[in-house]
């Protein structure tokens, strides 16, 4: 979403600065998309054409840490906020912390380098998840030897935030499904040996479109594995974000204006995942596009 704030701000006509932490920009479309779909070497093309429209990138700058917000709310004009989502959500079960666990962000981040050799993936494999990115995360595993590979998802088929034929790709690939399954403890000394699970029955769905979900009695059950990749979402890194005064942080989201993107200081804008939980890129690049437009309106008719 940054991006496309920035190279439409920039077409309008704004000297336009990206903060950027990481060493090297992109985003998601150059570090958490698997490469099957999208190779690193796409994504910067793509950085190098929006730096072409005269936008400037300043990478390994942390906001909140390299930087102050306050610095660059004194600095700007506008702001527009694009965080996407950083914290792993973690599973909350014993043994999240033995060696062979890994989120599924960081898991593609070391295959996006293409350095397959490098990339420490296990025999036997289990992913907790069933979204787009647990889908990346089994079908790059495959890819790179998995010789069993297991989806363990708590709802049910119909639930799966997966679109279909991520569905079909994964089982194109002999991948597993454990569906209406929790992860109960992660087993082994020091290193991942295997996973206990339990199996659930579903509820009536609510306002709210999820079902309650009630453990079955003694339907525990062991997967031996010797790696799990947690894949059950992410949370806004907001050591920053709760800080700035007039803007509000409800349910891991940052509050805007539906229409104008703008939060509750008129100065400062959001969009992406860190407005809407975590979508697609194209919904990101949208609300970007749409807050520049926005901030073009702010900044013109005052």
């Amino acid at each position: 979403s940054g991006l496309a704030c920035g190279a439409e701000l920039s077409l309008l006509g704004f000297e336009v600065i990206i903060y950027e932490a990481n060493q090297v920009p992109g985003g998601l479309n150059t570090w958490g998309i698997a490469p099957y779909k999208l190779r690193q070497a796409d994504s910067l093309k793509e950085v190098d054409f929006i730096k072409s429209l005269g936008v400037e990138i300043l990478t390994g700058v942390r906001v909140g840490d390299t930087i102050s917000f306050e610095e660059i709310y004194n600095k700007h004009d506008a702001i527009f906020i694009g965080v996407g989502l950083a914290d792993a959500t973690k599973l909350e079960i014993p043994g999240e912390e033995l060696i062979g666990v890994i989120n599924a962000l960081d898991f593609i981040e070391e295959v996006k380098n293409e350095k397959w050799s490098d990339v420490n993936v296990g025999k036997r494999v289990a992913v907790i998840g069933a979204g787009n990115t647990s889908i990346d995360a089994v079908t790059e595993a495959k890819r790179l030897g998995a010789e069993q590979v297991h989806i363990i998802y708590r709802r049910g088929i119909d639930d799966m935030p997966a679109y279909d034929f991520e569905y079909e790709l994964a089982k194109s690939d002999e991948v597993i499904f454990h569906f209406k399954t929790m992860p109960k403890r992660i087993i082994g000394e020091k290193i991942v040996e295997a996973i206990e699970c339990v199996k659930v029955e579903l509820g009536e769905r609510n306002e709210n479109g999820k079902r309650k979900i009630k453990v079955i009695n003694n339907s525990e059950f062991i997967l031996p594995v010797d790696m799990v990749i947690k894949a059950v979402g992410q949370n806004v890194n907001n050591n920053f974000v709760s800080d700035v005064k007039g803007i509000k942080y409800e349910n891991g989201k940052v509050v805007v204006d539906s229409e104008t993107y703008q939060t509750g200081n008129k100065k400062v804008f959001a969009g992406g995942d860190c407005i809407n939980g975590g979508k697609e890129v194209v919904n990101a690049a949208y609300d970007g596009k749409m807050a520049a437009l926005e901030i073009h309106k702010y900044l013109t008719e005052e």
